[in-house]
């Protein structure tokens, strides 16, 4: 995946979950029926605090196409 573009996503991602701002994610082809798109999971991992300064692990998965437009946006603890 072309740097330049990955850069733009992840501050898109940034600005949704700051808590994630800096985390560099892992990067996978898509391997659904549909892989012959191109689309790419990106799967971005971080640490959030929660009510009474717990430590909750969170984890933001973002399906993007060869373009760079964000198609899904998921995350879960």
């Amino acid at each position: 995946m072309n740097p330049k573009l990955l850069n733009q996503i992840s501050r898109k991602v940034y600005a949704q979950f700051p808590e994630l701002d800096g985390k560099r994610p892992k990067v996978a082809q898509s391997k659904t029926a549909a892989a012959q798109d191109g689309n790419f999971i990106l799967t971005y991992s971080g640490v959030s605090t929660g009510i009474g300064g717990k430590s909750i692990p969170r984890h933001v998965r973002v399906v993007v196409n060869q373009a760079g437009k964000i198609l899904k946006m998921s995350t879960s603890r």
